[in-house]
């Protein structure tokens, strides 16, 4: 053997039995074990929504065990290489200078220069409600905001376009579409973003639409109206400065309204309505431009398009009481009215003698503005202004015994007054209304089911306020007109 050879094997075999022997062990390289290293922003300062690229060494190719922070806030990796991250600086970053951060595997990296945030111009820093659902009207306060809205481009969670409805320099209201989910609304000016100071909570259940104004430009609250087969009639109310006599059939296929003969009587406002055998009745309400409260009851005939005046109810004169019309009777009572105040009699009107009788006093407190629907052959009567305040209690009226049963109290509901009210798909529904003690006032809409005698919540009503409504339910929809400040109907649908 080659003597040189000899040597070389040896002096490999003392220098690997010396490692041996050594107290340090072998180690292995995991090059997943460096620690990332940042060294540079490119560029350094950026707008929310903008491209960066952070230079350094040891990040990783694998975006699910990096997180990067800008000024503390989350960011989303677009691209990553070992040298290089394109990040997207969020949307919830403050405009200041702060630390950038890289993690990876849990190791994390901390930038030895200030990464700034550039202000867009314009802020956002309150939004309300801050919960509702597809068709919600949701104001964002601000700062520094056009007061045209044409200049506005809302987003809801980062994706689907919000309507802008209105605008003022401090303020901008957009609705929820349709689709969404819980998230943030985003605001573009003059291609710069501003997120809202949290997200907006979206309530799954039930779809608002707003369908048009009501015609002649008025706002009338406390409507009246019925359903007649398969026709809608709506009209009356009053406005601040003009009775109402106006009466029209909506189209509940094209929601048009077609002008109908005026009605004869004095104008009024929460009068008694409901039809029967193809007629519909109308009894009583708050004269309100005239004065006084009525007694007077009218049979309305469509196929003539004609009004008849009937004998009086002989109850006392009243608005906004409550109405059921179940079999061939109809049951009325509550209000309130200037002499008695808030009234607790109950009546009943017989269709085929056209007689009234008075039954026993609803047991709860006298009320007005009550919210009322029929499910099943019973009547239900929800909360209203009594004389301590409002209420949010609930009674069910059988007729089959005239009896009254008080059922679960909505302790979750906000009490309120003068709301929208109905039934469709054997469940009741209440909405929006009037709140006396406190504002905003009540958006949410809570759906009733007799058979558990319990409510779960359901989409927020559309608009910002409404009170005074007529609400009509029609097959497996309602329809929801006008109000205190309000000059919309809408129409509301709710899967069974």
């Amino acid at each position: 053997m080659n003597h040189s050879r000899i040597l070389f094997i040896t002096c490999i075999t003392a220098i690997l039995f010396q490692w041996s022997c050594s107290d340090a062990p072998i180690q292995e390289i995991d090059e997943q074990n460096f620690e990332p290293v940042i060294e540079a922003a490119i560029p350094d300062s950026a707008y929310i929504g903008d491209i960066v690229t952070i230079v350094g060494k040891n990040f990783s190719t694998d975006t699910s065990i990096m997180e990067v922070s800008f000024t503390g806030s989350p960011a989303k990796i677009l691209s990553a290489t070992p040298t290089e991250l394109e990040v997207m600086v969020p949307y919830e970053a403050s405009s200041s200078s702060g630390i950038l951060y890289v993690t990876v595997n849990e190791v994390t990296a901390a930038s030895e220069f200030g990464f700034k945030v550039i202000h867009p111009g314009f802020s956002v820093y309150n939004m309300n409600p801050w919960e509702g659902s597809a068709g919600q009207r949701v104001r964002l306060n601000g700062s520094d905001l056009p007061s045209d809205p044409s200049e506005i481009k809302a987003t809801f969670n980062d994706s689907l376009e919000a309507e802008v409805v209105y605008a003022d320099g401090y303020y901008v209201d957009v609705i929820v579409p349709h689709g969404a989910t819980t998230g943030p609304f985003l605001l573009e000016i003059n291609g710069r973003l501003a997120i809202s100071p949290g997200k907006f909570h979206y309530i799954h259940g039930g779809k608002w639409e707003r369908i048009a104004e009501f015609p002649n430009g008025y706002e009338p609250n406390g409507q009246a109206g019925f359903v007649i087969g398969d026709r809608v009639f709506v009209g009356l109310g009053s406005v601040t400065t003009h009775p109402v006599q106006d009466f029209y059939e909506l189209n509940p296929k094209t929601f048009e309204l077609v002008k109908k003969n005026n009605f004869p009587g004095t104008t009024r406002m929460g009068p008694f309505s409901f039809s029967y055998n193809g007629k519909g009745y109308i009894a009583g309400g708050f004269y309100g431009y005239y004065g006084g409260y009525g007694t007077d009851f009218w049979r309305y005939e469509p196929g003539s398009d004609s009004w008849e005046q009937l004998p009086d109810f002989p109850g006392e004169g009243r608005g906004y009481g409550v109405t059921f019309q179940i079999g061939a009777k109809a049951y009325v009572g509550l209000g309130r009215n200037n002499t008695t105040g808030k009234l607790k009699d109950f009546w009943e009107y017989d269709f085929a003698t056209e007689t009234w009788t008075q039954l026993e006093d609803f047991p709860g407190a006298g009320r007005e503005g009550a919210g009322f629907f029929v499910i099943d052959g019973k009547g239900y009567v929800f909360g209203g202004q009594t004389s301590n305040g409002l209420s949010n209690d609930l009674w069910e009226f059988n007729p089959s015994g005239k009896t009254w049963t008080r059922k679960a109290d909505a302790e979750d509901i906000a009490p309120r007054a003068h709301m929208v009210s109905f039934s469709i798909n054997n469940k009741g529904y209440i909405a929006a209304g009037w709140d006396y003690e406190d504002l905003p006032m009540p958006r949410e809409t809570f759906r009733y089911d007799p058979a558990t005698d319990s409510w779960d919540r359901r989409s927020n009503f559309y608009d910002y306020e409404t009170s005074y409504v007529l609400s009509l339910p029609y097959q497996d929809k309602a329809f929801v007109f006008t109000g205190n400040y309000n000059r919309n109907y809408y129409v509301f649908t709710d899967e069974p």
